[in-house]
C-alpha cells in the first residue's frame, strides 16, 4: 500500500532535473558505445528528446514524482515499466520517422533506446530509494493516531494503522463516542503526543466534530475519509451575491464535449487494442477451454450509464454454472469456484479483454466505474449514500476503483473512488488510469486482496483509554509500535 508523505516542491524540481540529466547522459554514453561499432553513427537528439518526454510522463502517471513510501517490488515495477514503455514508444516513433525520411530503419538507434532503458531502470530505482530516505529525514519521527468507533470491530482502524507504518509511528484507539469524558480525555492526553490525527467516519457526529475541531486548534495534520458532499465542495468556486459569499459547484458529471471526446478515444483505443490483443485473446481462449469444461466466454447483464442494462463479455474464470447453488454472490479471496486459469486471468486482468467489444458497441467506456449487477446495485443503494451517482458516466473496463482498490475492497470504498473519478474527470486522468492498469496486471495483491491475518491481531477488550494501551503499555506480549517494531512491509 502506498502512503504519501511530505511533499517538497524544490526537492521535486531538483529530482526531475536530475532525471533529465541522467537520461541525456545515458543517451550520449549509448551513442559513444555505438560509435565504436559504426563511425558513421551520429547522436540522435530527437530520439533522446522523445525518450525523455515519454519517460517523464509515464513516471508521473506512476506517481514516481510524488513523495510516496512504497514496497520495493512496486517501486522496481513502476521504474521498469516506465522505461520499458518509454523504450517501446521511442523505438516506434523513431522507426516511423526513419521510414518517412530515410526510407529505412536505423537499428542502431533502436539499440541505443534499449541501452537507455536498461541503464536508467537501475539508476532511477536507486535514486528513488535515496529520495524517499531524504524526505523521511526531513519529516523526522512522525506520529499518527487513528480514532475509530468502539462499537464496531477494529478491522478498519488496524488497516489504516498498518498501512501507514512505513511512514508513521502509528497507533489506534477504539473510542466510546457516547462518553464525552473519554473524548475529552483522549484530546487532552493523547493529542499532544501525535502530530497526525485520522478520524474515522463511523464516529458519532458530535464526537467527530470535537476531534476535528481540536485537531485544527492544536495545529495537527488531519485525515478524514471523503464523502460525496465534501468531495464536491472541494471543487467549488467562491462567488458573491452582493455582500453574501456562496460556493458555486459545477454540475456533477461530464459535459457534452467531454462525452464526445471520451467516446472518440474509446473507439480508437478499442480498435487498436482489439488488433494488438488478438493473439493474447486467442491464447486465453484456448487455455480456458482446456482447463475446465464449459464455454470460453460468459455474458452477464450489468448496468451502465443511467442504469441502462447491457450484456458484458468476459473470459470465463470460474467453473461453469458457478452460481447454480449459491445464487448471485460476490467473488471472495480464495474463492473455490475460480479455476486455475481463471486465477491467472483475474490476477492479470486478461479476463476483461473481451470487453473491448462492449466499448466498440458503446455500452462501456475504456475508463469508468466498475459495471455491477442489478441485484448488487439494489442492495448497495440501500446501504451506501449517493451510490446512484456512479451512473452519471458509462461503466468502464478499468477505472479509479480498479487501480487503487482490490477485488476485496468494500463496495462503499469502490463507490467513493468512482465518484471521485467523475468529479475529477479529465483526459489526462484517463491516460494515467490506463498506465496504472498496466502496472496492476503484475501486482498480485491488487487482484487477490489482503487476507485478514496479514494484519497483526491485537485483541483488546478493555474499559478505559489507559487500559487500551494509550500510554505505551504492552499487554499479553502484544508489541506496541515504537517506530521500528513492525516490519511487516518491506519498504525502501
Amino acid at each position: 500500500m502506498n502512503v504519501k508523505i511530505y511533499k517538497n516542491a524544490l526537492l521535486d524540481f531538483i529530482v526531475v532535473m536530475f532525471d533529465i540529466f541522467m537520461m541525456i547522459c545515458s543517451g550520449l554514453v549509448g551513442f559513444r558505445l555505438i560509435h565504436l561499432i559504426d563511425l558513421s553513427y551520429s547522436v540522435d537528439y530527437v530520439q533522446i528528446a522523445v525518450y525523455i518526454c515519454l519517460t517523464l510522463f509515464i513516471m508521473w502517471a506512476y506517481d514516481l514524482y510524488s513523495s510516496i513510501i512504497r514496497d520495493r517490488y512496486e517501486l522496481k515495477l513502476s521504474v521498469a515499466l516506465s522505461n520499458i514503455v518509454a523504450m517501446c514508444g521511442c523505438i516506434v516513433i523513431t522507426a516511423v520517422r526513419d521510414l518517412i525520411i530515410l526510407h529505412h530503419i536505423q537499428w542502431l538507434s533502436c539499440a541505443n533506446a534499449v541501452f537507455m532503458a536498461a541503464v536508467l531502470s537501475v539508476c532511477i530505482y536507486l535514486e528513488k530509494k535515496l529520495y524517499v530516505k531524504v524526505i523521511k529525514s526531513f519529516e523526522g519521527n512522525v506520529k499518527l493516531l487513528v480514532l475509530d468507533d468502539s462499537s464496531r470491530e477494529n478491522a478498519f482502524a488496524k488497516k489504516i494503522k498498518y498501512s501507514a507504518l512505513s511512514v508513521y509511528d502509528a497507533w489506534y484507539i477504539m473510542v466510546n463516542d457516547d462518553n464525552p469524558e473519554e473524548v475529552d480525555q483522549i484530546i487532552e492526553t493523547m493529542y499532544p503526543k501525535y502530530n497526525n490525527i485520522f478520524v474515522s467516519p463511523s464516529i458519532e457526529e458530535k464526537a467527530r466534530r470535537k476531534f476535528v475541531s481540536s485537531a485544527v486548534t492544536m495545529g495537527k495534520d488531519l485525515y478524514l475519509m471523503p464523502e460525496l458532499y465534501n468531495s464536491v465542495v472541494m471543487k467549488s468556486t467562491l462567488m458573491e451575491f452582493d455582500d453574501t459569499p456562496a460556493l458555486k459547484i459545477k454540475k456533477f458529471g461530464l459535459t457534452n464535449f467531454e462525452r464526445f471526446c471520451k467516446r472518440a478515444v474509446d473507439i480508437a483505443f478499442a480498435l487498436v487494442g482489439s488488433v494488438v490483443a488478438a493473439p493474447v485473446m486467442l491464447v486465453c481462449a484456448i487455455a480456458v477451454k482446456l482447463d475446465s469444461p464449459g464455454p470460453v466466454f460468459y455474458k452477464q447483464e450489468r448496468l451502465t450509464l443511467n442504469k441502462k442494462p447491457f450484456y458484458i463479455y468476459k473470459f470465463r474464470s470460474m467453473i461453469n454454472d458457478a452460481e447454480k447453488n449459491t445464487g448471485p454472490v460476490l467473488a471472495t479471496y480464495g474463492d473455490p469456484r475460480i479455476t486455475r486459469v481463471g486465477k491467472i486471468l483475474r490476477a492479470t486482468r486478461l479476463d476483461e479483454l473481451p470487453q473491448l467489444l462492449n466499448v466498440l458497441e458503446g455500452s462501456m467506456s475504456v475508463v469508468g466505474p466498475r459495471p455491477e449487477r442489478r441485484t448488487f446495485i439494489e442492495q448497495f443503494e440501500k446501504e451506501i449514500p449517493d451510490y446512484d451517482k456512479r451512473f452519471f458516466v458509462k461503466a468502464g473496463i478499468t477505472g479509479m476503483s480498479h487501480v487503487y482498490a482490490r477485488y476485496d475492497t468494500s463496495a462503499q470504498d469502490r463507490a467513493l473512488f468512482d465518484m471521485l473519478y467523475i468529479r475529477d474527470y479529465s483526459f489526462m486522468l484517463d491516460v494515467k488510469i490506463m498506465f496504472l492498469t498496466l502496472k496492476i496486471m503484475f501486482m498480485k495483491t491488487a487482484a487477490e486482496g489482503v487476507q485478514d491475518n496479514q494484519y497483526r491481531i491485537l485483541d483488546r477488550n478493555m474499559e478505559t483509554p489507559e487500559e487500551r494501551g494509550l500510554f505505551g503499555k504492552k499487554e499479553d506480549g502484544a508489541e506496541m509500535n515504537d517506530g521500528n517494531a513492525e516490519k511487516q512491509m518491506e519498504i525502501v
